[in-house]
C-alpha cells in the first residue's frame, strides 16, 4: 500500500512545533524523535484501517487515537489523513 498524504491543519502544525519546542529544550534528538512516531502512528492507523472512536457524535467524521499523553484529532479521507489537533490531555478537549 502507498504511503498516505498527512495533511496537517495549521492548528497541529503550530501545536506539533510547540510540542517540538519544549521537547527540544531538553534534546533536539527526542524532539525530533518524538514528531516521526506520531507520525508513523497517523500512517500506520491509515494504512490498517482504523479502529478508533468518534471523537464525539456530534462532530461527525472526526475521530482520536492517543498516542502516549497526546490525543491526535483527526479525519480520513480516501486518499488522505487530515490531522486537526495534538492535544496533550492536560488541556481541555471541549475547547476543540
Amino acid at each position: 500500500m502507498a504511503k498516505p498524504q498527512i495533511v496537517f491543519e495549521p492548528r497541529a502544525k503550530q501545536e506539533l512545533k510547540d510540542i517540538h519546542n519544549f521537547i527540544a529544550r531538553d534534546c533536539e534528538d527526542k524532539a525530533d524523535s518524538f514528531l516521526k512516531k506520531i507520525t508513523d502512528e497517523i500512517e500506520k492507523m491509515f494504512s490498517f484501517g482504523s479502529n478508533t472512536e468518534n471523537l464525539n457524535p456530534l462532530l461527525k467524521g472526526y475521530r482520536h487515537i492517543n498516542y502516549g499523553k497526546y490525543m491526535i484529532i483527526y479525519k480520513i479521507k480516501s486518499e488522505h489523513v487530515r490531522v486537526f489537533s495534538v492535544y496533550h490531555s492536560a488541556r481541555d478537549i471541549t475547547r476543540f
